[in-house]
């Protein structure tokens, strides 16, 4: 096993590419002094899609990094990146080991 898998995440999104495994973390960010209210916003529309579309969510939430800086989050399947990514167009994407 490389050191890059060894990690407990790695980065798939952003490169394009999916290493093996189940569960998926995507990751919306919103920047600025209304970061926290658009990312609760985008959580709202996102738990909408999940339902209509029926992804299976494991989780969706809202992670405060700073209060300048917010990420709307979804963990699921690895199966759903596709669509996802195609539909909703995520800032970054994380495997979840």
């Amino acid at each position: 096993m490389t050191n890059f898998e060894q990690n407990n995440v790695a980065i798939i999104y952003k490169y394009g590419y999916l290493i093996m495994g189940n569960k998926i973390k995507l990751l919306w960010d919103f920047r600025g002094p209304d970061a926290l209210k658009t990312a609760e916003h985008f959580l709202i529309h996102l738990n909408e899609f999940v339902e209509r579309e029926s992804v299976v969510a494991e989780k969706t939430d809202i992670e405060k990094h700073t209060d300048m800086f917010v990420s709307t989050i979804l963990i699921t399947e690895s199966s759903y990146l596709e669509i996802l990514k195609n539909a909703l167009k995520p800032s970054r994407g994380q495997k979840v080991v």
